[in-house]
């Protein structure tokens, strides 16, 4: 079966949705209260819906008392519109923010504490839960002596579990972000803007990562 047959005159391909995230934006910022999106795009000169979803990364039920700020998560569909986002920032009930690519996370177990072997809590075949922090048979907010450190992924006193600076999790981190020519970049690449190649060794290294040589294929908006 052709696979264009599956769709008729009326049918459209959405574009992926494109991830940034607002640092440090006011807690009395309301995302779900209609028109706070559009005021948002208007104060920096954006496209009005430009924004098409915008969620606090952690449950509002789990902030600290008296916080007054947390990180929010915006999603676009258009390359532009989010590194216009990215370059100048955002402005929140008066506040200028920063705004930044939503990297993609290494995948980590909460219960063996294992790092980018893909797996999660929910299917760790661990029997016994292991303390992020020294190590022992115990969940790591109930552990006795949290100020000792080791590394479950390097297997290494001095650090604690998810330590972004553990050796063995930035190399696990590179091997991902390898997979993805676009991953550790600024911006969401745009083939006509040379500046959102970003951080390759020149514009012509970073054009050959993300196409390949030879090739003038390039990414949707």
């Amino acid at each position: 079966m052709d696979f264009l047959s599956g769709f008729d005159a009326n049918s459209r391909l959405r574009a992926p949705m494109l991830t940034v995230v607002a640092e440090f934006v006011p807690v009395d910022f309301d995302p779900d209260v209609m028109g706070e999106l559009q005021v948002i795009e208007r104060a920096i000169g954006m496209d009005v819906g430009s924004i098409k979803a915008a969620a606090y990364i952690k449950p509002v039920h789990r902030r600290s008392q008296g916080q007054r700020f947390a990180h929010l998560k915006l999603k676009f569909d258009n390359r532009t519109q989010a590194n216009k986002a990215i370059r100048d920032g955002l402005v929140i009930h008066g506040k200028m923010i920063t705004v930044r690519k939503d990297e993609r996370e290494l995948p980590m177990c909460y219960r063996c504490h294992a790092v980018g072997d893909g797996h999660f809590t929910a299917n760790c075949k661990v029997e016994t839960e292991l303390c992020g922090h020294c190590r022992k048979e115990h969940r790591s907010k109930d552990c006795p002596n949290p100020e000792v450190k080791w590394c479950h992924a390097c297997k290494r006193g001095g650090h604690g579990a998810g330590d972004k600076t553990c050796n063995t999790r930035l190399k696990a981190l590179d091997v991902l972000r390898k997979a993805n020519p676009e991953a550790g970049r600024r911006y969401f690449v745009e083939r006509d803007k040379l500046e959102t190649w970003g951080q390759a060794a020149n514009e012509e290294e970073g054009r050959k990562e993300i196409w390949g040589a030879g090739t003038t294929g390039g990414f949707g908006q």
